[in-house]
C-alpha cells in the first residue's frame, strides 16, 4: 500500500473514533434530563393521591367512633392543598404540568379541596347527613385526582420507554461504532503486517525462482515415469525428445540412447509412436511383442502439440496396456459361451452356431439331444456332487467319440447336444448316435464308485425335419421323448409319425385341460363280485369321456399318459377322489352303501399331498373312511419306497382299504410286498385272461392266492370274461373277481341296480375248494 492510501485510511479512523465519543456523551446527557423530570412529576402526583386516601379513612374512622377534631381535617385538607399546589404552580410539577389537560385537573383538584372547607365545619359525630356530604365531596376531588395521577403515570411510563428506546439505539450505534473501529484497525495492522512480509519475501521469491524451475522439471520426469502408462514425446522432424520408463521397458531399450535419434534408427516399436491413424474415438488397439516373447495389447492415442503460429512443436504419444483386461474379457466370453461344469458349449453357444449352419445355402446338418438314463437315482442314492463328477466323465467320453468338427454341447442337468455337420444321410447319424450311447455302456469309474448310466437319443436332421433352430429343436425334442418311453439306450430319429403322435398328445392334453376346467368328464363304475355268494362288493372307478365328447382312438390309459406328461395329472387325480366319494355317499344315502375303488397314479406331485387329497374328498362328501379303497402299482411303490409306504399307512390307519394293482407284471419282489401297507392284491388280467389254456397259467395264479393268503390278504382277479376262468377261480379259492362276465362299466345309475340285485349268471355257485382260513373280503 501507498502513502496516501495508508493517509486516508487512518484519518477516517480518527473521525469516526470521534464521532463515537460525541455521541456517547450526548446520550448520557439526554436520558439524565429526561428521565429526572418524568420522576419527578409522577413521584408528587403519586403523593398527592395517598394523602387524599389518608384523608378518606380518617373520614370512616370518624364517623365509626367520632375521635378526630375538625382542626385534623382542616389540616388533612390543608396537605392536601399544598401538595396539589406544589404540583400545579411550583417547579417540581413544571415538566408534567407543560400538558394543559393535565394542568386543568390540577386546578380542578385545587378548587373542590377548597369547597369541601363548609362541610367539614358542618361535621359532627353521628351526623350522617354531613358525613355523607363530606364524602360526596371527598369522592368529587378523587376523580380528577386519579384521572390526573393516572395520566402522570402515563407520561412517566411514555418517557421512559422513550429514553430506554433512545439508550438502545444509541447502544446499537455504539456498538457498531466501535465494531468499525476495530475492523479498521485490524486493517490497519494487516496492511502494515502485508506490506512489511511483501517486502520481505520479494527477495526470496527471486532467490527461489531458477529452483522451483528445476524441481518443476524433476517433479513432472518423476511424474511420467511413475505413470503405469508408456509415453513418448518427438519433436517436429520426429525425432525422440522423451522415453518414460515403462515405454523403454516394453521397448527393451534405454532412454539416454534414444534421445535426439529416429525411432526407427533404436529399434523404438511402431506401437509406441504415432505412426498409424487413431479410430474415431482418436484410440487405436495395437499388439506389440516383448524382447522376451510375450505379446500385450496397447490402446494408444497421440497429441499434437502447436507453438503460437500454429506450427508443429512435438508430439506426445500415450499407450495404456490393457492386457490384462483383454485376457479377463476372452476369460468372460469364454464363460459366457461354455458350461462352467463340463467345458462343453452351453445352450447359448450351441444355438448360436446352429443357427449360424443353418443359414448357409444347402446346409445339411444333423441334431443329436442325448438324456442320461438314471441320472436322477445317482443324485438320489449318492448326492449332486457325485452327480457332478458324473457330468464331467460323460462329457468327457462324449468328446471322444464325436466326429472332428462335431460341437458337443451341455443344455442343462443330464441333457446334452451335439451339432454333426453335413452328415451324408441318415445312417451316418444314426451310426454317431450308436457312438455315442455305446461310449456310456461301460461304468464310469469315479471317486463314488463305479457308476453305471446309458443314455437315449433324439435326432432331427436339417432340411429334411426343418430349416430353422426352433423347428430342429422341436422335432429332436419329440424324437428323444420317444426314445425316453422305449427301452435304455435307445436311438430315434425323428419321422412326420413321430410328430402326428405329438401333435396328439398336444390336442388330447388341450381336450383334457378343457374338459376338467368345464366338469366335462365322468366316472363309470365296474363292480366287483365276491366269488362265494356273487354279491357286489365294491366297485372301481374308471375315467370316462361323456358321449360324443371322446376323441376319437384315445384310450384311458392314453389319457392318465397325457396327464402324467403334462402335469395335470393333480387336478385329474382330485376329481375323480371328489367325484367318487361325492357318488358312494349318494349310494349311502339310498341305502345301499358300496365302497369305491380309485386308481391312483403316483407321481412325485400326487404322492406330495396324497393325504391332504384324499381327506379333503372324504370330507367334503361326509363319506366313511371304509368305504374308500386306493389302488396303486408295483412300479410307484418301489420308486418312492419309503415316502409312499408311509403316507399309505397312515391312510391305512383311518380305515382306508389300499390294494396293490396289475400285480404280477412289475417288480414283484417278496421282500418289498411284505412290508407293503395292503389290503387287497389284485391279479393283472395278462394272468386271468390266460386261464384255461395250459397248466402254467393256473400255477401262477394258485400261487398269487396262496401267497396273497399267506399274507393275510384279500385276492381280486381282473378280467373275468368267461366262465372257465371263472371256474378256475373259485377252485384256486380266489376271493373276488370283476371283468365283462360279472359286469360292464356303467354309469352310477345303472350299477345302482345291481348293488343288492341277484348275481349274473354262475356268479353264486359255491367254489370248488374250500376257502377256510383266508382273510374275507372287504364289503
Amino acid at each position: 500500500m501507498d502513502r496516501r492510501r495508508f493517509g486516508v485510511v487512518l484519518l477516517a479512523g480518527l473521525c469516526f473514533l470521534a464521532a463515537l465519543v460525541s455521541g456517547v456523551g450526548r446520550l448520557r446527557e439526554q436520558r439524565a434530563l429526561d428521565l429526572e423530570a418524568s420522576l419527578q412529576g409522577g413521584w408528587f402526583a403519586s403523593r398527592t393521591e395517598a394523602h387524599l386516601l389518608r384523608f378518606a379513612a380518617i373520614l370512616e374512622r370518624f364517623a365509626a367512633r367520632g375521635e378526630p377534631d375538625r382542626e385534623s381535617f382542616h389540616e388533612q385538607v390543608d396537605v392536601l392543598l399544598l401538595a396539589i399546589r406544589r404540583l400545579v404552580r411550583e417547579p417540581d410539577g413544571a415538566r408534567l404540568m407543560a400538558d394543559p389537560a393535565l394542568a386543568g385537573l390540577g386546578y380542578e383538584v385545587e378548587r373542590r379541596l377548597l369547597e369541601l372547607e363548609p362541610a367539614l365545619a358542618k361535621l359532627e359525630p353521628g351526623d350522617e347527613a354531613a358525613y355523607a356530604s363530606v364524602r360526596e365531596r371527598l369522592d368529587e376531588v378523587g376523580r380528577p385526582l386519579a384521572e390526573l395521577v393516572a395520566r402522570a403515570y402515563d407520561g412517566f411510563l411514555w418517557a421512559a420507554a422513550a429514553s430506554g428506546r433512545l439508550a438502545t439505539t444509541l447502544r446499537r450505534d455504539l456498538f457498531v461504532s466501535l465494531g468499525l473501529t476495530g475492523l479498521s484497525a485490524v486493517l490497519l495492522v494487516g496492511l502494515v503486517v502485508s506490506t512489511v512480509r511483501e517486502a520481505r519475501s520479494a527477495r526470496r521469491r527471486a532467490d527461489r525462482a531458477a529452483s522451483v524451475a528445476r524441481e518443476a522439471e524433476d517433479s513432472l520426469r518423476t511424474l511420467v515415469d511413475a505413470l503405469p502408462v508408456a509415453v513418448t514425446a518427438f519433436d517436429e522432424r520426429g525425432r525422440v525428445l522423451l522415453v518414460n520408463r515403462h515405454a523403454a521397458e516394453l521397448a527393451g531399450i534405454a532412454e539416454p540412447a534414444a534421445l535426439g535419434r529416429d525411432p526407427a534408427a533404436i529399434g523404438l516399436p511402431a506401437a509406441l509412436s504415432p505412426a498409424e491413424p487413431p479410430d474415431e474415438r482418436g484410440f487405436r488397439e495395437v499388439e506389440l511383442d516383448r524382447p522376451d516373447g510375450r505379446r500385450r495389447h496397447l490402446l494408444a492415442t497421440a497429441r499434437r502439440v502447436l507453438r503460437e503460429d500454429g506450427s508443429l512443436a512435438r508430439t506426445v504419444h500415450i499407450a495404456l496396456d490393457v492386457t490384462v483386461r483383454r485376457d479377463a474379457e476372452e476369460q468372460l466370453r469364454h464363460l459366457a459361451e461354455h458350461d462352467p461344469l463340463t467345458g462343453l458349449a452351453n445352450r447359448s453357444r450351441f444355438l448360436r452356431a446352429l443357427e449360424a449352419v443353418l443359414v448357409r445355402p444347402g446346409a445339411r446338418v444333423a441334431l443329436h439331444l442325448l438324456d442320461l438314463d438314471g441320472f436322477k437315482e445317482v443324485n438320489d442314492s449318492l448326492g449332486h456332487p457325485a452327480g457332478d463328477r458324473l457330468l464331467v466323465a460323460v462329457a468327457g467320453r462324449l468328446t471322444g467319440a464325436a466326429d472332428a468338427g462335431t460341437l458337443v454341447a451341455r443344455l442343462g442337468g443330464d441333457e446334452f447336444a451335439l451339432l454333426q455337420p453335413d452328415p451324408p444321410h441318415a445312417d451316418a447319424a444314426r451310426r454317431l448316435a450308436r457312438r455315442l450311447v455305446e461310449s456310456l455302456e461301460q461304468p464310469v469309474v469315479t471317486v463314488d464308485g463305479r457308476i453305471r448310466v446309458g443314455a437315449s437319443v433324439g435326432i432331427a436332421l436339417a432340411p429334411e425335419h426343418g430349416r430353422t433352430v426352433d423347428e430342429l429343436l422341436r422335432h429332436a425334442d419329440i424324437a428323444l421323448y420317444r426314445a425316453k418311453a422305449k427301452t435304455r439306450a435307445s436311438i430315434v430319429l425323428f419321422s412326420g409319425e413321430l410328430a402326428a403322435a405329438q401333435a396328439l398328445r398336444h390336442r388330447l392334453a388341450t381336450a383334457l385341460e378343457t374338459a376338467l376346467q368345464q366338469g366335462a368328464l365322468a366316472l363309470h363304475f365296474q363292480p366287483i363280485r365276491r366269488l362265494g355268494d356273487g354279491h357286489v362288493v365294491a366297485c372301481e372307478a374308471l375315467l370316462r369321456w361323456p358321449e360324443g365328447r371322446a376323441p376319437r382312438g384315445v384310450s384311458t390309459g392314453e389319457l392318465v399318459a397325457v396327464a402324467e406328461e403334462t402335469g395335470l395329472v393333480g387336478p385329474l387325480t382330485e376329481w375323480v377322489l371328489r367325484t367318487a366319494c361325492r357318488q358312494a355317499r349318494q349310494w349311502q344315502e339310498l341305502g345301499r352303501p358300496c365302497p369305491v375303488a380309485v386308481n391312483l397314479s403316483m407321481t412325485p406331485t400326487v404322492l406330495d399331498r396324497i393325504e391332504t387329497v384324499v381327506e379333503t374328498a372324504l370330507d367334503r362328501a361326509g363319506l366313511r373312511p371304509e368305504l374308500l379303497e386306493l389302488e396303486v402299482t408295483e412300479s410307484v411303490l418301489i420308486r418312492n419306497f419309503d415316502q409312499a409306504t408311509a403316507r399309505l399307512e397312515r391312510l391305512r390307519r383311518r380305515g382306508i382299504k389300499i390294494a396293490l394293482d396289475d400285480f404280477g407284471t412289475g417288480y414283484s419282489a417278496l421282500a418289498y410286498l411284505q412290508r407293503f401297507p395292503l389290503d387287497k392284491l389284485k391279479i393283472d388280467r395278462r394272468f386271468t385272461g390266460e386261464l384255461g389254456t395250459g397248466p402254467t397259467s393256473l400255477a401262477i395264479v394258485d400261487a398269487i392266492v396262496r401267497l396273497g393268503h399267506a399274507l393275510g390278504l384279500a385276492i381280486v382277479a381282473e378280467g373275468v370274461e368267461r366262465e372257465e376262468q371263472l371256474r378256475l377261480l373259485r377252485e384256486v379259492g380266489c376271493d373276488q373277481a370283476q371283468g365283462f362276465l360279472l359286469g360292464r362299466p356303467d354309469t352310477a345309475e345303472r350299477v345302482f341296480a345291481l348293488l343288492e340285485g341277484a348275481p349274473p349268471s354262475g356268479a353264486g355257485r359255491a367254489p370248488a375248494r374250500g376257502a377256510a382260513g383266508r382273510v374275507p373280503a372287504s364289503a
